[in-house]
């Protein structure tokens, strides 16, 4: 069970709104990604704007499979994760380097599923599922809202 700040604020994300803040030359990622969202909807495939993934249902996370930004470089220095996107001047703090967290980052490889994630750190760190699964689901909202992850 999780006693780290970090682990506990990421697993009591809000269900609310994401709120982005972000440059003109982010809009375009923006706008490309609530596009496809729409695209999907046509095509008969239920998807959630970026702004409202807080607010989805546990059984439609648990589908997503998140990825990161192809050009997002990733760092760690003075024990933390940095990302760093092209049209950032320099990196950004992303989260302190804690097992539990690294290790759910790790399961972010454009494969799994959240629902996969949050299973297989159950097993690892011998977690209730429903923690975990909390954890990989604040991560992926975190890391979307630091606009460095988007949902497939």
């Amino acid at each position: 069970m999780p006693a780290n700040p970090l682990v506990n604020k990421l697993e009591s994300f809000p269900r609310r709104e994401v709120a982005f803040e972000f440059s003109r030359r982010e809009l375009l990622r923006l706008i490309q990604a609530e596009m496809q969202v729409y695209e999907d909807e046509t095509k008969g495939i239920p998807g959630y704007r970026l702004a409202d993934l807080g607010q989805a249902p546990d059984a439609y996370l648990a589908q997503v499979v998140p990825v990161i930004i192809p050009d997002c470089r990733i760092s760690v220095d003075q024990g933390l994760v940095w990302g760093r996107l092209p049209e950032w001047a320099k990196p950004q703090p992303l989260f302190p380097l804690d097992t539990a967290v690294t290790q759910a980052f790790n399961l972010f490889n454009g494969y799994n599923d959240l629902g996969t994630i949050g299973l297989q750190l159950a097993r690892d760190l011998h977690w209730p599922e429903a923690e975990s699964f909390a954890l990989a689901r604040g991560l992926f909202l975190h890391l979307v809202q630091r606009r460095i992850c988007l949902p497939k």
